[in-house]
């Protein structure tokens, strides 16, 4: 006849009570576990983030100071050029012209076109329009251009 194991032939509540015990002793082991293993985690996870956004922002001053370089690329390039016009500019000479007259806002109109298509070398630098006090269609209007001679 087959004997079962001794264990097996042991009341419930000895077998219950047994393992109450090896799960006293092991329990603060798992808790202290758990806690390391949870704080391991948490400390991957903030340096990965950190990571991420160090490597984001190198990126973006990398981009930066690669821009930065081709701008002063260009400008080195562009010196000559800026010379040139500085002497072209220095050649130029301009006079400010001041033209006041009164009209309908349809006849101001005409008198820009023509005066523009005529003068193409002006370059407005201030326009005033007022009401005229005596008559309600009309305006008063005040130019002010810089005429640009070679």
């Amino acid at each position: 006849m087959n004997v079962p194991p001794r264990w097996v032939r042991l009341p419930l509540s000895l077998v219950l009570l047994a393992a109450l015990a090896v799960a006293a002793t092991t329990l603060p082991l798992l808790v202290v576990v758990a806690a390391v293993i949870g704080i391991c985690f948490l400390l991957k996870s903030k340096m990965e983030a950190s990571f991420t956004t160090k490597q984001s922002s190198y990126k973006a001053y990398e981009m930066s100071r690669l821009a930065g370089l081709d701008i002063e690329k260009q400008v080195a390039s562009q010196r000559e050029h800026v010379t040139r016009w500085q002497s072209q500019l220095a050649q130029e000479t301009a006079s400010q012209l001041r033209i006041a007259f009164r009209g309908t806002f349809r006849t101001m109109q005409r008198a820009f076109l023509e005066l523009e298509t005529r003068m193409p070398q002006l370059q407005l630098q201030e326009l005033k329009i007022d009401p005229s006090s005596t008559q309600s269609s009309l305006l008063n209007i005040q130019v002010n251009y810089t005429a640009w001679e070679n």
